[in-house]
């Protein structure tokens, strides 16, 4: 019950009827409409772009639009029910995975303290992120049957399978990025312990199977896309400029990368991931897998500036910081164990174990509310207001029009919420190119300007007052007619 409890807290976002934040939102709900319009998966995003569809993976996206289609609820609503149900997940999954390892009472407190202590992957619901902690948190609860493969039995092994292929049909990151971080601990186990190799290999090769069959329907047609050189460079450039990327170099690794891991996690979750290694001391062996994954995730991080790997431009810093989740929530329920552990000496702890418990419950009702629940509200895009227009869209404007818009503010999902052409799109760097040479080929037909300013906007109102016919305003929205 207190489990169910705190993941509710997750959906206060939608109890409270905000609209979904951030601009890379915009795209995951136009691909969410775009099913739903459709009744299946569509071959390209038209009417928007003609492009192929399914070069990015749409996991999250069929989700959202089954519940659209089941409950008749607005692509918008069903994307921001997935959107809060990704994080309840996350707990969820950090909760199973704790239990391997330490009673559920501490695998619950452990989980919590994790995932709302933590700055990130909270903060990444301001940014739309959504795709990515949903594949993370399938990669954590898979994560537990990988631990020690040898002790776990076959149809485990098909299960972890099965989640795995989930993590990377909805975002690759996770899945790829746990690779290179399990990779020096699994070889590492399997040198030493050479008398479960053949077991090793069976195992490893059944879930490998399992992964190859589910996946390869997606990476045939992510193989027949077309990903120019200009695309992976501008995906390279924008992983090293971002605000939350690593910018240090492999001369002051030492000194960037925990800094690094401050700016992601926040000083209190490192405060508590240090005492928690601390504790993990007296069991050598766990100790030293959970360092191996540190070490490993430091060296993806710094292929992350100079792209040794393949693909590096999958193995974005920030996102696969947030992997160390998964040794740090371990170590983290070893510390609770020992705390427990030591209190249950007292008798006194009976009697405030209640009070205990309250006081963690206000502290993260408040840790949900700053750094969750505020933040939504914070960079949402859309008011009531805007809804308002787009219907006017809807209603008023041909289906092949095309808007000039601000990046900053609502007019970036009139796509999402219109299917209308814009300038200014949230477009995945895989179709950059095909969206450049597309805007070249059209003429405006309206400016839109919205009610509220979340980014920066480029258009300015008065260009376009004595220029232009203004054919809507109302409540600080304005469209105007450009032909």
């Amino acid at each position: 019950m207190v489990l169910i409890a705190v993941s509710l807290l997750r959906f206060i976002p939608l109890f409270l009827g905000f609209f979904p934040a951030s601009a890379d939102m915009s795209f995951h709900t136009l691909t969410t409409n775009l099913i739903v319009k459709a009744n299946q998966v569509p071959l390209t995003y038209d009417p928007i772009l003609s492009v192929n569809f399914g070069g990015y993976p749409t996991g999250f996206h069929t989700l959202s639009a089954y519940i659209s289609l089941l409950s008749n609820l607005p692509p918008y609503k069903s994307a921001l029910f997935m959107g809060n149900f990704t994080y309840a997940f996350l707990l969820l999954s950090v909760f199973f995975l704790l239990k391997k390892f330490v009673n559920s009472w501490q695998a619950l407190v452990a989980s919590i303290l994790t995932l709302f202590v933590a700055n990130n992957p909270q903060f990444f619901i301001s940014w739309g992120g959504n795709p990515f902690v949903l594949s993370l948190a399938l990669i954590v609860f898979s994560s537990r049957f990988i631990m020690e493969i040898t002790k776990y039995k076959l149809k485990d092994i098909i299960l972890f399978g099965i989640f795995a292929s989930a993590s990377i049909l909805t975002h690759v990151t996770p899945v790829y990025g746990f690779f290179y971080i399990y990779l020096p601990l699994f070889i590492l186990n399997f040198l030493k312990d050479k008398k479960n190799n053949l077991s090793v290999i069976k195992k490893g090769s059944l879930a490998f199977l399992c992964i190859i069959i589910l996946t390869l329907p997606f990476f045939i047609n992510y193989q027949s896309m077309n990903i120019s050189e200009n695309e992976q460079i501008w995906q390279l450039q924008r992983n090293a400029n971002k605000f939350l990327s690593w910018k240090g170099n492999i001369t002051n690794f030492l000194f960037t990368i925990p800094s690094f891991f401050i700016l992601i996690f926040g000083n209190n979750f490192i405060i508590l991931s240090l005492m928690a290694l601390y504790i993990l001391i007296n069991d050598k062996k766990l100790f030293r897998d959970i360092m191996i994954m540190i070490l490993a995730t430091t060296l993806v991080i710094i292929n992350s500036r100079y792209n040794i790997l393949p693909f590096s431009f999958l193995l974005l810093s920030e996102r696969i910081t947030t992997i160390l989740l998964i040794p740090l929530s371990i170590a983290i329920g070893y510390l609770i164990k020992n705390i427990f552990s030591n209190f249950n000496k007292f008798k006194i702890f009976h009697k405030a174990g209640i009070v205990i418990i309250s006081i963690l419950f206000l502290i993260i009702c408040i840790k949900n509310q700053i750094h969750y629940v505020n933040i939504s509200d914070q960079f949402s895009m859309v008011t009531p207001n805007e809804l308002e227009a787009f219907d006017w869209i809807i209603q008023n404007t041909p289906e092949d029009s095309y808007f000039l818009n601000n990046y900053g503010d609502a007019g970036l999902w009139i796509p999402a919420l219109t299917l209308r052409k814009i300038n200014l799109m949230q477009t995945p760097p895989l179709y950059l190119d095909e969206k450049e040479e597309f805007d070249k080929t059209v003429e405006p037909d309206y400016a839109y300007f919205g009610d509220k300013k979340v980014y920066e906007t480029n258009l300015k109102l008065q260009d376009y007052e004595s220029k232009y016919k203004k054919v809507y305003a109302k409540n600080n929205v304005v469209i105007f007619k450009i032909k």
